[in-house]
Order: structure tokens, then C-alpha cells, then sequence
């Protein structure tokens, strides 16, 4: 779950928190929540959303970054091999053009 509760800025700016655990049910409106800082309170299913996690391990990485480490990149020699061109049926495809050919496997790798 995440929470929308009051931010520092002032007592008319809310921003969402979490995520939190809902600990046990007051009423059927009502819930008591652990905010995962040792922070827990009472809160109204209004002010409550399901926490979903956008992004698993799936990000954009510049090349100047720094603390992700080394990156790899796709295409690399280790890699060749598996490139979806070298998968081509030669039958298959035996009716283009060389050109054809190129631009196929250029598209498909």
C-alpha cells in the first residue's frame, strides 16, 4: 500500500508514502498501517492506493553512468552468435536479393 499523507511544505501539500502494511482493520473504512519507519497510524481507505511496481530491473542507463557498474553492450562479440540473422533459414529467405538480404538481417539484428 501506499499512503497519501501530509508533506513538510505545508498541511495543503500531500504527497504519497510507502510503501506501508496494513496491520490490522479498525472499521471497514478505517485501517491501522505500519509505515515501514516505525511510524504507524491510522488511516482512511480514501487516502490509501495499491502500491505497484513500475519497473523491475528495466530502466534507461546513460553511458556516462557510473554506479551501475560496467555495462555491456547488446552486441557485443560474445554475443554475435546469437544474433536473430545468423537463425535465418537459408531456404527461406533464398528468393530476395542480396541487398534484400542485407536490409533483412540489418532490421532483424
Amino acid at each position: 500500500m501506499i499512503v497519501l499523507a501530509p508533506d513538510n511544505s505545508g498541511k495543503l501539500c500531500n504527497r504519497w508514502c510507502g510503501p506501508a502494511t496494513v496491520v490490522k482493520v479498525k472499521s471497514p473504512h478505517s485501517y491501522l498501517v505500519d509505515m515501514g519507519d516505525g511510524n504507524v497510524r491510522y488511516v482512511h481507505a480514501n487516502k490509501m492506493r495499491k502500491f505497484v511496481v513500475r519497473i523491475q530491473g528495466f530502466g534507461v542507463v546513460a553511458d556516462t553512468d557510473v554506479d551501475f557498474g560496467r555495462m555491456l553492450t547488446p552486441l557485443s562479440d560474445a554475443c554475435a552468435d546469437d544474433l536473430p540473422s545468423n537463425r535465418v533459414d537459408a531456404e527461406k529467405i533464398k528468393h530476395l536479393s542480396t541487398q534484400q538480404c542485407e536490409q533483412l538481417f540489418q532490421l532483424l539484428d
